[in-house]
């Protein structure tokens, strides 16, 4: 037997999925920004337990753990490999994601008074009713209904041990809001984490560390590992998620995915596979442009390189991106040399003329009526920005657009990462898979377009809902492992 993750109320329309993640939990992780305090309202921290222990007393920990459970609280082992790190500090970084500390088996003289701030005396209750009156506002709703449950997932009993998945973030780039820090990352994690379990049958638990230091914070998640059988790394800002993926991955055995990244490029790659049909355009002639260099967008370029794209150009808020520009760091000189293979320089404006297709991961208003206008014959735009993308659906049909789609649940062809890391950590959980690299991507993103039964200028990604997703591109990754 063992134990691992519920939600805590039933996710069955895009309205639910609007609620328990984006757009709605946004308006929660702005509470808690406002009052820190609020994290023990809107989300399940307050009944959330960490019992600590080193891989020599993890048994003792499993046992610690259920005679909280008998008492109804929700209560976690962390298991810790031995390091240089001070333990002191390791468990007063994870104060954002757990209520109470058990530091019992830590034989090692420790300040609880730098972490144990709260003591839990009475369990949440879970007898919540479902039938809740929320007001039409998505993000007045989602505040309502994380207060009414007090967060979305909660522990459960299973029959087998599950494997644990953590989403990890030390809230430094949270949704469009930024740095808004590992307190007011907690809604989006569990979001997160209600997602894994609810399409992906994967049990998952947020890890929002307090520590915005580049190098301690990797040193904190690799002590965690003994924990966990794998890790979705999520909101961390750009180039800090380059270096700490990098460096995970390298010396950390157990698969590491940084969803913001890969996530977003496998589910645009779905888009795009199914828009070329529609266009009827060949995938090494179609000329590519980008609005914003960021992570995602630099890993959406990686992988659509991988699958065979020739002509792709990056810009930033500095125009396009070349060969030895002054304003490029390693990351875009690396790309550099990957991509804009005519050195073209200019604004977007000047490099969008002539283009198939545009991907915008930027900012709200960047891509005009008029560029849409000097694209070329059938003009595919992905305009990706949070919660309002580049330019609207309306207005970018109005000037030609022939296919649209947007990170939106209120509009047709959403790119939605939801689609993707729940299959993801599905398969690798099942294989001795350890990177996930581009052939895996691939796999899971020719699996999501070919999903698609009936392709059509409204319909290049599955629905968010499809509850069989996750199982085809998990069964797509095992194959591949075969």
């Amino acid at each position: 037997m063992g134990w691992g993750i519920e939600t805590k109320l039933p996710i069955l329309t895009k309205r639910d999925l609007s609620l328990v993640y984006t757009p709605g939990v946004g308006e929660c992780c702005l509470k808690i920004k406002e009052n820190a305090k609020m994290v023990m309202e809107l989300t399940n921290k307050a009944n959330s337990i960490a019992i600590f222990a080193f891989e020599n007393k993890s048994d003792q920990a499993k046992e610690k753990a259920e005679t909280f459970r008998i008492n109804g609280f929700d209560a976690y082992p962390i298991i810790l490999k031995k390091s240089k790190l001070s333990t002191q500090r390791i468990i007063e970084s994870l104060r954002p994601t757990f209520g109470y500390f058990d530091v019992t088996l830590i034989d090692e003289s420790l300040d609880e008074s730098k972490f144990n701030t709260y003591i839990p005396k009475v369990p949440l209750s879970y007898d919540v009713p479902m039938a809740i009156d929320l007001s039409d506002d998505i993000k007045t709703a989602a505040v309502e209904l994380h207060m009414h449950t007090r967060g979305v997932i909660k522990q459960a009993w299973c029959y087998d041990e599950p494997k644990l998945v953590g989403v990890v973030s030390n809230g430094s780039a949270v949704l469009g809001f930024g740095k808004i820090g590992p307190d007011a990352a907690m809604p989006v994690m569990e979001g997160k984490a209600a997602l894994f379990k609810k399409f992906g049958g994967v049990d998952a638990i947020p890890i929002c560390i307090d520590a915005c230091d580049v190098e301690e914070f990797k040193n904190i998640v690799k002590v965690l590992e003994p924990t966990f059988s794998g890790l979705n790394l999520e909101d961390i800002c750009a180039p800090d998620c380059f270096d700490v993926e990098e460096e995970l991955i390298k010396e950390m055995n157990i698969p590491i995915f940084h969803d913001d990244q890969h996530g977003t490029a496998i589910v645009v790659l779905a888009g795009l596979i199914n828009a070329l049909k529609l266009i009827k355009k060949d995938k090494t002639q179609v000329k590519v442009v980008f609005s914003g260099a960021g992570a995602a967008a630099i890993a959406v370029c990686k992988l659509l390189l991988a699958y065979g794209l020739k002509n792709i150009t990056l810009t930033d808020i500095n125009g396009a991106i070349y060969k030895g520009r002054e304003h490029n760091d390693k990351y875009l000189e690396q790309m550099a040399q990957k991509t804009n293979p005519e050195s073209v320089k200019g604004a977007l404006k000047d490099v969008i003329v002539g283009a198939d297709v545009f991907i915008g991961l930027s900012a709200q208003g960047v891509l005009t009526p008029d560029m849409i206008k000097t694209m070329a014959d059938k003009p595919v735009i992905f305009a990706l920005a949070n919660p309002n993308p580049e330019i609207m659906p309306d207005i970018a049909k109005e000037a030609g657009a022939y296919i649209i789609a947007t990170g939106r649940s209120d509009f047709s062809n959403q790119v939605n990462n939801s689609l993707v890391f729940p299959g993801v950590f599905k398969g690798i959980l099942q294989s001795d898979v350890k990177v996930i690299d581009d052939t895996i991507k691939i796999k899971a993103a020719e699996a999501l377009a070919q999903k698609v039964d009936d392709v059509s200028v409204n319909k290049i990604i599955p629905d968010p809902m499809d509850m069989e997703i996750a199982q085809i591109i998990s069964a797509a990754i095992l194959d591949k492992q075969g």
